[in-house]
């Protein structure tokens, strides 16, 4: 928080981009993310012919969808459950959809956190391009790095998709006010939400999910003492992990503590289902990302 308004997330991205420009870095850690992006276009050296390997099979694929899901690299690659829930959810409610396999190139998130804009205007390029002769209307994820990288960066690297862009809890949310999805199973649990980085302080979606939370029946929710824009990272981003993983445990260790209070703890990122959920093993306290919650309790 900068009392002057000075644009924190900006200015250490910015400073971070020197710094490589200038071969102070990337950290060890974080090269081998960019020689993969460049090679295979995924920071996991996945191969990118199975990218679409996680859509559900019962999930029907349309030629001239409404909504291009995108997956992203870890949803691709790492935490299929997600992207599969979420395409179910929106099938439930007769959203028409499509991807666009291997031709969803990394959005280059986790390099531009890293100070590494190497690969940014050709990631941009292929998914806008691949994307815009799709025909669709809207771009939905479940990923909240995605989300920023997508809705907002794209515009400084190239141009943005033609498509309106929203994260998950931002669509699903529509669709539940509009009764599409009703959510008449009871969650009698005692929760709190986390708001991931990329989705909350740099991108201001705040309600949605909580609005989507509200409407399970029988839920008990509280918010933690630091919320919204005054949330607390999960420790999980911005490569932190990847370099520092002891430093990123005891972050998580902290959220943790802060929400001691609740049975669940709902996120809307991969990247904080992770890492808060592997500090939470050893305790009384279940990690969840929201579009799960939503699949298990509709009618």
């Amino acid at each position: 928080a900068c009392h002057a308004n000075i644009p924190l997330v900006e200015l250490w991205e910015t400073v971070r981009t020197w710094m490589v420009k200038n071969g102070v870095g990337p950290l060890s850690a974080h090269k081998g993310m960019g020689e993969k992006v460049g090679k295979v276009h995924n920071p996991y050296g996945g191969d990118q012919a199975h990218r679409g390997d996680w859509w559900p099979a019962e999930v029907p694929k349309y030629d001239q969808p409404d909504v291009i899901f995108f997956a992203g690299c870890t949803g691709s690659f790492r935490q299929q459950q997600i992207p599969q829930t979420g395409v179910r959810v929106l099938n439930r409610a007769g959203v028409k959809m499509n991807i666009l396999g291997a031709d969803e190139w990394c959005c280059s998130s986790p390099l531009l956190r890293t100070g590494d804009t190497t690969h940014s205007l050709e990631c941009a390029e292929r998914i806008v391009e691949k994307a815009d002769g799709m025909g669709a209307k809207d771009m939905v994820m479940t990923c909240s790095g995605c989300y920023k990288t997508i809705s907002t960066d794209f515009g400084t690297y190239y141009a943005k998709v033609g498509q309106n862009v929203y994260h998950f809890t931002q669509y699903v949310n529509n669709l539940i006010k509009t009764r599409k999805l009703p959510l008449l199973q009871p969650f009698n649990h005692k929760v709190t939400y986390h708001d991931p980085c990329h989705l909350g302080r740099h991108c201001e979606v705040y309600e949605p999910p909580r609005q989507v939370i509200a409407q399970f029946p029988g839920v008990d929710f509280q918010e933690m003492k630091y919320n919204r824009q005054f949330s607390h990272c999960c420790g999980g981003g911005g490569g932190v992990r990847a370099a520092y993983p002891e430093e990123s445990a005891k972050i998580a260790d902290t959220r943790l503590d802060e929400a001691d209070f609740a049975d669940v703890i709902i996120t809307t990122c991969p990247f904080c289902v992770t890492n808060l959920g592997a500090q939470a093993k050893d305790r009384d306290v279940k990690v969840v990302d929201l579009v799960e919650l939503v699949d298990e309790h509709l009618q």
